[in-house]
């Protein structure tokens, strides 16, 4: 049987984004054509003014956010506001290394 189901499409900021264009515009645009948002979540992201303008531009048009943190820290007791804003979201932790 064929495919089912179309490939997913992604919108990366390094690769939609290139020089002389706008950050803002270029990450509100894909925001704004997504179903989804995935943020990878660190201690920079969180800094980041162009992250948190993806963040709250995901979240006032209502798209389905999936954080997923990257580093070992405490992300759901940051102050941050991104850490605020997906503080009752489940995330998706990549922080621990997985040994046995």
């Amino acid at each position: 049987h064929a495919n089912r189901f179309p490939a997913p499409e992604f919108w990366k900021d390094t690769e939609q984004m290139y020089p002389g264009c706008s950050k803002m515009e270029a990450m509100a645009k894909g925001v704004g054509q997504s179903k989804a948002v995935m943020m990878f979540i660190s201690p920079d992201y969180e800094k980041s003014q162009f992250c948190s303008m993806e963040a709250n531009r995901a979240r006032d048009m209502k798209k389905n956010i999936i954080p997923v943190k990257m580093a070992d820290y405490a992300m759901a007791e940051s102050d941050s506001p991104i850490g605020l804003l997906i503080s009752d979201l489940i995330y998706v932790d990549f922080g621990k290394a997985v040994t046995e």
